[in-house]
C-alpha cells in the first residue's frame, strides 16, 4: 500500500468513524431517536420552538461545527512539532506498513476539502458550505 493510501484510509476512518458517526448521533438525538433524560430535552425543546426552517439550520449549524472541530484538530495536529500521527496499516497479512501522516499530507486539515478531499470522497453526510 503506498503511503498516499494509507493517508486516504486514515482519512476514510476519519470521515466515517468520527464525522459521520457525531452528526448520525446528533440526527438521533434530534428526531427523538436518543432516549436518554438529556436527549429527550433537547427533542423536546426543539420541537417546541423550533418550525422546520430552524430544524434544518440547527442540522446545517451542527454539521459545519462538526466539521471545524476536524479542521482545527487537524491543524493543530500539524503545526505542533510534539504532535505525530503514527498510522499502521496490516492488511497484507502480516507485513506491518507505518507512516507519519502529516509527513505525508502537504496540510491535513486542508485534505477535508476539495472536490476529491476526504469529506466528499468518504462521507454520507452532506458537506454544508459554511
Amino acid at each position: 500500500m503506498t503511503e498516499s493510501d494509507m493517508l486516504n484510509k486514515f482519512g476514510k476512518m476519519l470521515i466515517s468513524q468520527v464525522r459521520d458517526e457525531t452528526i448520525e448521533q446528533w440526527e438521533r438525538i434530534l428526531s427523538g431517536q436518543v432516549k436518554s433524560k438529556r436527549a429527550l430535552k433537547i427533542y423536546s425543546e426543539i420541537q417546541l420552538e423550533f418550525d422546520e426552517q430552524a430544524k434544518t439550520l440547527v442540522t446545517n449549524l451542527l454539521t459545519q461545527a462538526v466539521d471545524s472541530t476536524l479542521h482545527n484538530f487537524l491543524y493543530m495536529c500539524e503545526q505542533e512539532d510534539n504532535i505525530d500521527i503514527i498510522f499502521k496499516d496490516d492488511e497484507d497479512g502480516g507485513n506491518v506498513e507505518e507512516i507519519n501522516i502529516k509527513e505525508v499530507s502537504d496540510g491535513l486539515s486542508g485534505e477535508l476539502y476539495t472536490e476529491d478531499g476526504w469529506i466528499l470522497s468518504y462521507s454520507t453526510k452532506p458537506y454544508v458550505e459554511p
